[in-house]
């Protein structure tokens, strides 16, 4: 039994990461991403389901085929444009 305010986290349950102190450390994408700016809302399915995306945010297909949506905002603050002779289709 636990006193009001206090919990109990169940044995074998994963703890939230914000339990552990991380040192992070930094990363670079090595790979191209396929993406086109869609002008309607839309839905796509991806391997945590059917995600949407708004008008206006970016349809993005990975290496393997897979595909998600993400913001526009967040697209054009890390993807710049690939012309066909550097490796983009």
């Amino acid at each position: 039994m636990t006193e009001k305010g206090s919990y109990v986290r169940l044995k074998n349950t994963p703890r939230d990461v914000t339990d552990y102190d991380f040192e992070f450390g930094l990363y670079r994408k090595t790979t191209m991403t396929k993406a086109v700016k869609v002008l309607q809302p839309f839905s796509v399915y991806t391997d945590d389901g059917m995600i949407t995306g708004a008008k206006g945010d970016y349809l993005c297909e990975g290496i393997e085929g897979e595909r998600w949506p993400m913001k526009a905002s967040i697209f054009e603050a890390t993807y710049e444009p690939m012309e066909a002779e550097d490796g983009g289709n």
